[in-house]
């Protein structure tokens, strides 16, 4: 005699498919809640795109360069100098010459270049000081 086909394990068979619907519940959760807002962001395929726009707006001009140089050298003569006024006179708030130094930063070979034109006045003005003749104290007389 032919005895029906029944599952043999029932509970074994409920249980994985439980076990699986719980799994996959708790992977959409866990995806849903790495998407919330201020946890990760989708980036659009079009906004790909903004790298090369950062790229050009992180250059620095001669002409910046230029008014970078003269803010620090004005300080560098006059050591009561802000960098306020300093910027001031060169016609840059001090945010926009914050953001001229940010990018001169982010550019090793003009940041070391900037660095020696800077250093290298510096280093004049000190020799110039050393070569001034100073009245020296007259050697004191027993």
């Amino acid at each position: 005699m032919l005895q029906p086909k029944h599952p043999r394990h029932p509970l074994l068979l409920a249980f994985v498919v439980i076990f699986i619907a719980a799994a996959a519940g708790f992977s959409i959760g866990k995806i849903r809640n790495l998407t919330a807002p201020g946890r990760l962001e989708v980036v659009p395929i079009w906004n790909l795109t903004q790298d090369d726009q950062d790229t050009e707006n992180s250059e620095v001009s001669p002409a910046q360069v230029e008014q970078y140089l003269k803010v620090y050298l004005a300080m560098q003569n006059n050591r009561a100098m802000t960098v306020e006024q300093a910027a001031a006179a060169q016609h840059l708030t001090v945010d926009q010459f914050r953001d001229i130094e940010a990018r001169i930063e982010r550019d090793g070979v003009l940041r070391e270049r900037v660095r020696r034109e800077l250093l290298k006045t510096a280093q004049e003005k000190s020799n110039a000081l050393k070569l001034k003749p100073q009245s020296a104290p007259s050697p004191a007389k027993p």
